[in-house]
């Protein structure tokens, strides 16, 4: 027959495809205008999208343009659901009363209904960006049965043997089938890449019924969406799927059975991206190699690896949780640049993800101990590449690049972490004002990221820089049009928590001006957002406490009346809570007042805030810190206290591990006859929690320190033997005795005083061999870091309490003492002991001075003596 041949421009390629018009079946719609959906003018608008010019979807023409201007105003409706809505109803209402015709309907008025409705879907998941995967999801499923139903009409016309007057097995299911295979991938279904498949199979089985006609056959499009789909799908062995496709697209060429279906670079950057989502970067080295090598054997241009395979090579190197991921998506970066380099191709130049990428793996990886400096030379590298390819806008760095190296120098909490921040804040400054990008513009959030760099670089001058940076920031976004870099108090804030951790002196000064200045620069500019807030008042309050300035509590008491009252007028959120109230709690504690923390607790109740365990635990070291008689039961008393407010319905109040080990530490500073018991009956509580499931009661070092120290200052005769036999029972709960331990046991032989009986004498023995063996294995075990000078100490009163011969005891403290000398571990306690356990003449002869010398100080000996002295003020029982 006569056949009138129209040609239109296909949809994302530069060739034509022919629309028949005459009586065989049409292929692709002609850009004619479609039937209407519905007669309001909702739908009118959702056509006009759906079937608009090309070029107005992509706004390619002038900014003025008014056909560009309605599509731009029909993008902003359809961004709503409800408009979604209507255009998909109206699409599914086609394709069920289609699907329910189906039996009526002649096969080719059936054929051309089904590739209309297949193609009206393929235009709604084209725009993938504005339709959500809900939605696709919707339709693919619609569309899958279609496709199966017209696969169906061709398999039984196969299988019969019939010529179709109508002419459809002249038509060409390749691009209706890529259709249908693209919603399944673009969709969030489940099983998309079995679903898929099945359509590419039953393709397969109706070409191989036809002989082979090519206008039947699969295609690379059919392969690589379908292995697209597998590759976004979450399907068991999806990746094994992807290889396996790939791997069949070769077979099927290469055997000369399907001469279109050549696996080019779109198949295996499909498997890579499969591979790079699962985090699979070993094999997707290996196939981003196998493209290397193809590509070099046939120089084919549709095999040679882009800048997709080597971005989804990086991507995957991200994923993996590899040491050294870093390194191998640099060296991967490399290699794209090296290709480029060496043929030109402009598919090769990497972009700004994958630079972006390199730098975020190197910043957050542990493993890379200089993280940091690695991301500023890629960043360097990226600003190279883009001055040389003319200011290419694809390889333009953006503030988000220089965001992470500056995350990076910020925590990674070196000397100079805080100049190198701001390094790269004025190296951003600079490129802005070079080229003028606005995605160059220092924002906000740069400015906050060097602020806290300084503050956790613990420099010495950190709070004045931080300020410093602050009042640069006040001057650039103050005033700035954009609600996002418009100035609140979060900068003011870290500022002022960074002078109030501190303790410098003035910190406190420093942020009072701070907080005047937010209230008025509030008042200026109305700008609630900016006003102090209760944690810039929480660090005022750290601040007192820290420097430890005059009159500091009744200062404290004065800020939370200020933030009370503010509370009470119209600002809600001033309202003090716990960690407010901590501050003052923790000032009354360091002066040992337990009475006030006390009362506090009791006010804070008052005001219907629940005290926390913190808040005790701040009472329990304020009773220890008060040195009053009766300092251990009150503290037992608290504990008790605590456990009534937990069981009472306040969460936050259980004891904790902490508590139960102040009040040991209470009761070794006590002088109770009972004690020992009470102690053991607090370690038993510990125990029993711990094996009761609570992990966090799990004893260590500290809760057996504590117990040592109570048995070590008891009055039983044999604690040398219960410490002994603490320290066996360690290896239960997986610890090992460190020094400080062994030191504590040393104590208790020191306190051993010999009675005067045989029985005394034999104890005596064996408590110094216990003292003798414990100073062996600390100057033997280098693990242990060697006796310091409490071992000596200690030593020296164990010395002269246990060795009952004159003349051996002064030789034995004139031979601990020179170890000490020789170990360099001589200090004042060192010194006051041996003055208490030598006469006055040998005590002269042993530091080397004259008697009228008068007082020695150790600055007075020679420094060789006292080199290896732990600057220290607290020895913690923790396994260093």
């Amino acid at each position: 027959p006569n056949r009138l041949q129209s040609t239109a421009p296909m949809r994302g390629a530069g060739t034509t495809r022919t629309v028949a018009t005459g009586g065989s079946t049409p292929i692709s719609p002609a850009p004619l205008p479609r039937p209407m959906l519905a007669a309001d003018a909702r739908s009118t608008l959702i056509r006009r999208f759906s079937w608009g010019e090309k070029n107005c979807v992509q706004r390619r023409c002038a900014a003025t343009c008014s056909t560009c201007a309605g599509t731009l105003e029909e993008q902003r409706v359809l961004s709503e659901q409800s408009d979604y809505e209507v255009f998909l109803s109206s699409l599914e209402n086609r394709t069920h009363l289609v699907l329910l015709e189906s039996l009526q309907l002649s096969p080719s008025v059936l054929h051309v209904k089904i590739i209309r409705l297949i193609w009206d879907w393929g235009q709604l998941w084209g725009h993938a960006t504005l339709t959500p995967p809900a939605y696709i999801g919707r339709g693919a499923v619609l569309t899958e049965k279609l496709i199966h139903a017209l696969l169906d009409a061709k398999e039984e016309e196969m299988n019969n043997k019939t010529s179709d007057v109508e002419g459809t097995m002249k038509t060409r299911f390749e691009p209706l089938c890529v259709v249908a295979i693209n919603g399944l991938a673009k969709s969030d279904l489940a099983e998309r890449g079995r679903r898929a498949q099945s359509i590419l199979d039953r393709v397969e089985i109706i070409f191989a019924l036809s002989g082979g006609q090519e206008e039947l056959a699969p295609t690379s499009k059919m392969y690589n969406a379908t292995i697209s789909a597998y590759s976004k799908s979450d399907e068991v062995a999806a990746t094994d799927s992807c290889v396996s496709l790939l791997r069949r697209m070769d077979d099927r060429f290469c055997s000369g059975d399907n001469p279109l279906v050549k696996p080019n670079a779109v198949a295996y950057n499909s498997v890579l991206d499969a591979y790079a989502r699962r985090g699979d970067a070993q094999n997707a080295q290996r196939l981003v190699e196998e493209m290397e090598r193809l590509y070099g054997r046939s120089n084919d241009d549709l095999m040679m690896p882009d800048a997709f395979s080597f971005s989804s090579l990086i991507h995957a190197w991200e994923k993996s949780c590899h040491p050294h991921a870093a390194k191998k998506a640099e060296e991967a970066l490399q290699r794209m640049m090296d290709l480029f380099n060496a043929t030109g191709d402009r598919r090769l130049i990497p972009n700004q993800v994958t630079f972006g990428v390199s730098m975020a793996l190197y910043v957050s990886n542990p493993n890379e101990r200089e993280g940091a400096a690695n991301a500023e030379r890629i960043l360097d590298w990226l600003i190279e590449l883009y001055r040389k390819n003319d200011c290419d806008k694809d390889l333009c760095p953006t503030a988000s690049h220089f965001v992470t190296v500056m995350h990076g120098y910020a925590n990674s909490r070196g000397r100079l972490s805080a100049t190198r921040a701001e390094s790269i804040l004025m190296k951003m400054e600079d490129l802005y004002s070079e080229t003028g990008c606005n995605s160059l513009k220092p924002n906000h959030k740069c400015f906050v990221i060097c602020i806290k760099a300084w503050v956790r670089s613990k420099h010495r001058n950190a709070a004045k820089n931080a300020e410093r940076l602050l009042n640069r920031m006040e001057s650039l976004f103050l005033d700035a049009v954009n609600p996002s870099e418009r100035m609140n108090n979060y900068p003011f804030n870290i500022v002022t928590d960074c002078w109030a951790r501190s303790g410098d002196k003035g910190s406190s000064e420093r942020i009072e001006t701070i907080i005047e200045h937010m209230e008025q620069i509030a008042r200026e500019t109305d700008n609630d957002e900016i006003a102090p807030d209760k944690f810039t008042y929480t660090s005022f309050l750290r601040a007192l406490v820290n420097e430890k300035v005059s009159d500091y509590l009744q200062k404290c008491a004065a800020v939370l009346q200020r933030m009370e009252s503010l509370a009470e007028s119209d600002r809600q959120s001033m309202k003090p809570d716990a960690i407010a109230y901590s501050m003052l709690l923790n000032g009354y504690a360091r002066e040992g007042n337990a009475k006030e923390v006390e009362a506090l607790i009791q006010y804070m109740k008052e005001k219907e805030i629940q005290p926390t365990t913190v808040m005790f635990n701040i009472l329990l070291n304020a009773i220890v810190r008060s040195k009053q008689q009766d300092a251990a039961t009150r503290a037992e008393e608290v504990l008790r206290w605590m456990e009534r407010e937990h069981r009472s319905g306040n969460e936050h109040c259980k004891p904790s591990i902490v508590s139960y080990i102040t009040c040991i530490n209470a009761l070794a500073r006590s002088r109770d006859r009972d004690r020992l018991s009470r102690a053991r009956n607090l370690y038993s509580e510990i125990v029993r929690q711990y094996r009761g499931g609570n992990n966090n009661f799990k004893p260590d070092l500290s809760v057996i320190g504590s117990l040592l120290t109570v048995i070590a200052r008891s009055n039983d005769r044999d604690k040398v033997a219960q410490a002994l036999d603490m320290i066996s029972n360690l290896q239960d709960y997986g610890l090992s005795p460190n020094r400080v331990v062994y030191n504590i046991v040393l104590s208790a032989c020191a306190q051993t005083m010999y009675g005067g009986t045989k029985d005394d004498e034999d104890s005596c023995q064996n408590v110094l061999q216990v003292a003798v063996s414990i100073f062996r294995l600390l100057r033997s075990d280098k693990s242990l870091g060697g006796a310091d000078s409490n071992s000596y100490k200690a030593l020296l009163h164990v010395a002269n309490n246990l060795i009952l011969d004159e003349t051996d005891r002064l030789a034995s403290i004139e031979d601990l003492f020179r170890k000490c000398c020789e170990d360099g571990q001589v200090n004042q306690w060192v010194l006051q002991s041996l003055l208490q356990v030598t006469p006055g003449a040998h005590f002269w002869r042993l530091v080397q001075k004259d008697s009228s010398h008068g007082i020695v100080n150790v600055r007075d000996l020679p420094s060789e003596w006292s080199r290896n002295v732990e600057r220290r003020k607290r020895h913690s029982f923790q396994e260093r």
